[in-house]
């Protein structure tokens, strides 16, 4: 019984390094944006100066503005939220009533969703669809 459950010991520890490849220390960056954390920064109230900053994996690169810089275009008034969904990021623009849709590794602008949108906060996703809640007009008690 004991030399059998060292048998099988030996052959799972075999199986479990044989399994395990370092395939992911060889796959090639997707864009300017890969490999590091993404920080939204809301801005002012009415000043239309949201942003998203990137810090890289090993924080030796922080790059302000990634949105406005890659884009050529402001992000908006008050970045609520980021969410990611495939190769996209949305980004959840309260004051302006919108998500910026980007290429999650470029940064590059795919699409903008301003349709039906009252102060959006957050973002979620389920199957193929997008769920984003609104606030609605702040100025309205009902």
């Amino acid at each position: 019984m004991k030399i059998t459950k060292s048998i099988l010991a030996i052959l799972f520890i075999a199986l479990f390094f044989a399994s395990c490849s370092q395939d992911d220390d060889n796959v090639a960056p997707r864009g300017a944006y890969d490999d590091g954390v993404l920080v939204v920064n809301e801005g002012g109230f009415f000043s239309g100066n949201a942003s998203v900053t990137f810090i890289s994996e090993d924080l030796t690169t922080v790059e302000q503005n990634i949105f406005s810089n890659v884009n050529e275009a402001p992000l908006g008034d008050i970045a609520q939220s980021i969410g990611f969904y495939n190769n996209y990021a949305y980004i959840v623009v309260n004051n302006s009533h919108k998500v910026e849709v980007v290429n999650r590794y470029t940064f590059e602008s795919v699409a903008t969703i301003d349709t039906d949108l009252m102060n959006p906060r957050y973002i979620t996703f389920s199957g193929n669809k997008g769920y984003v809640t609104n606030w609605g007009d702040g100025s309205s008690a009902t």
